[in-house]
This record gives C-alpha cells, sequence and structure tokens, in this order.
C-alpha cells in the first residue's frame, strides 16, 4: 500500500504523519469481510482505535483531525471505524469499499468514496453482504445533515458532491470503467487533485477548509 499510494510523499509535502496498519494475514475485520481477520472475530476497528490514541500521545497528532483511508477490505474497514467508534475520525477516504456492518448512528464525517463501474468485487450497486453506493452513504448523509447534491462530470469521472452542516462534505467519485483498483494517473499516485487519483483527490476532499 505504501508504494501503491503515495502517501509517504503526500503527507511529506502536507505535514501529516501517515501510518499503515497490518491486519491479520493481510486482511482486516470489517463486518461481513473479510479472511481470516473477520472468520476469527479480530477487534480490527478496536485496534485503531487504540492506535490513533497512541499516535496522538507519540506523534501528537490531532485527535480530532484523524482520517481513515483504505482500499477494498480496508476501505470497509473505514466505514465500519466511523460507524462504530462515532467520534474517533474527521474523515474518511474509502475506495472501492461497501459498508458491511449496521451503521445506525454515525458521527457527522467528511466522506471521499471513491468507486469504478466495473468493479465485479464490490459493485456499486452492491451484493450479498456488501451494500450499494448510495445505501452505504445513506447514513452519512443522514448524520451530516447533508443537502441536495450537485454532480459535475470530468472525462471519466463523475463526482457527486453534498454540502453538510459544519462545513462537512459527502462526495463519490465514480470512475467509468474503473475495476476493483486504486486510481493512479500516469504522473503518479497524489501528484494531483484530479478524480482519477484516488491520493491527491480523496486528500483534497477531507483536508478542505
Amino acid at each position: 500500500m505504501r508504494e501503491l499510494t503515495g502517501w509517504d510523499d503526500l503527507a511529506e509535502r502536507e505535514g501529516v504523519v501517515v501510518a499503515y496498519p497490518q491486519g491479520l494475514d493481510r486482511t482486516w475485520n470489517a463486518g461481513t469481510c473479510c479472511g481470516s481477520s473477520a472468520s476469527r472475530g479480530v477487534d480490527d476497528v478496536g485496534y485503531l482505535h487504540d492506535l490513533a490514541a497512541a499516535l496522538a500521545a507519540r506523534e501528537g497528532t490531532d485527535p480530532r483531525r484523524a482520517y481513515a483511508v483504505g482500499f477494498s477490505n480496508g476501505a470497509m474497514l473505514s466505514y465500519a471505524w466511523a460507524c462504530t467508534h462515532p467520534g474517533d475520525l474527521a474523515g474518511i477516504g474509502p475506495v472501492a469499499g461497501a459498508l458491511t456492518v449496521p451503521c445506525p448512528a454515525p458521527a457527522p464525517v467528511r466522506v471521499g468514496a471513491v468507486a469504478g463501474t466495473a468493479d465485479p468485487r464490490v459493485p456499486i450497486g452492491g451484493r450479498p453482504g456488501r451494500a450499494s453506493l448510495d445505501a452505504t452513504l445513506a447514513p452519512f448523509l443522514a448524520a451530516a445533515s447533508c443537502a441536495d447534491p450537485t454532480t459535475a462530470v470530468t472525462g471519466p469521472a463523475t463526482v457527486t458532491r453534498w454540502t453538510c452542516a459544519g462545513g462537512r462534505t459527502v462526495v463519490q467519485d465514480v470512475l467509468a470503467g474503473r475495476d476493483h483498483s486504486w486510481a493512479t494517473p500516469d504522473s503518479g499516485a497524489g501528484a494531483t487533485l484530479d478524480p482519477g487519483d484516488a491520493t491527491g483527490w480523496v486528500w483534497a476532499q477531507l483536508s478542505a477548509p
């Protein structure tokens, strides 16, 4: 993930701390998914809750500006974390993920979600155990008291933005033809704010004033 996403370079430029936690057998228990962590009932959300507190104590990070960004199973875990530990996170950046836990009352958070129309593993329309993109974002839109959205199309990207209470936003970036992958432009991950650059685009949504 360090190589794929380019967060190290972005963190250096932006002056932020980035951490790369690793789950059991490279899996996370995000509810109905996935692998060893889910089958063994590992408390991965509790682990991340403790990790965020440890980083605040050791690195001096601001607990009010903690964000979870993940791909696939990791994206599912970011949703699960926001749902089951309200107040831990200021925002989430899930890429190619879906809601896989009940989420009746999340705290208001910023959301920058990236999805591909050709993703067979986490289809936008959902599948058993994985909510559709609309159903995934619904509890976060309700929690943040969001207004009607605006939509802009740029090349393969359809970006829908909800402006919400407290200056927050919930934004979805749907990439036509994109499969189950981390969107990276030829210039490299995190080098642009373009919707086709998952790293740069997600950070722009989470760090906006």
